[in-house]
């Protein structure tokens, strides 16, 4: 992680078509102002984690696994012990699951969330 250290009105500059500028600043929150080309999408932390619990649970509801599995493994959302049960019964259902799938599974039960 790259941390800066800027004022009011300062920007940053990422990928060179991202901007964030800082807005506003109050105590301890900081008003940020991004802009960005509009096939990026932008949310605010809350907003993205509800959207990817929303993405995991409609995968699991279309039995779509994999996809249900690589928003899992790649930590976009932190399913419950029976969302993740009913994810690795899932796999292994349709031949699917791996060893590394397995272990990955075990640990996350073990209250290894993500680690």
């Amino acid at each position: 992680m790259q941390v800066f250290s800027r004022k009011k009105d300062e920007e940053i500059v990422i990928n060179n078509n991202i901007e964030v500028v800082v807005v506003e600043i109050r105590g301890y929150k900081v008003g940020l102002g991004i802009m960005a080309p509009r096939e990026v999408c932008v949310h605010r932390q809350e907003v993205y984690d509800m959207i990817q619990q929303e993405k995991f649970r409609a995968s699991l509801d279309k039995k779509d696994y994999e996809d249900a599995y690589e928003i899992f493994s790649k930590k976009r959302y932190d399913p419950t012990i029976e969302e993740a049960d009913v994810l690795k019964n899932g796999l292994q259902e349709s031949g699917q699951l791996t060893d590394a799938m397995k272990s990955y599974f075990d640990s996350y039960k073990q209250g290894e969330k993500h680690v």
